[in-house]
């Protein structure tokens, strides 16, 4: 049975770990990350989303699973 994306994503961030774009497209081929973690939201999972900064100054969204309120 193949897994989904969203599926090796939250096992991902449940592991501790956050993600973005490159991490997401190397591990899992996912070009539209920001789309999977709307649809992880949609389904009641708590996920932050935060700016990261690379060396050369290229700014881009990081995500991390939240702690419920």
């Amino acid at each position: 049975m193949k897994v989904s994306q969203n599926k090796k994503i939250l096992k991902y961030l449940q592991s501790g770990k956050s993600i973005n774009r490159d991490v997401a497209h190397r591990l899992f081929s996912c070009t539209r990350l920001a789309a999977r973690i709307c649809e992880l939201k949609g389904d009641g999972h708590t996920i932050i989303s935060y700016r990261e900064q690379q060396p050369d100054g290229v700014w881009f969204m990081a995500y991390a699973l939240g702690v419920a309120a």
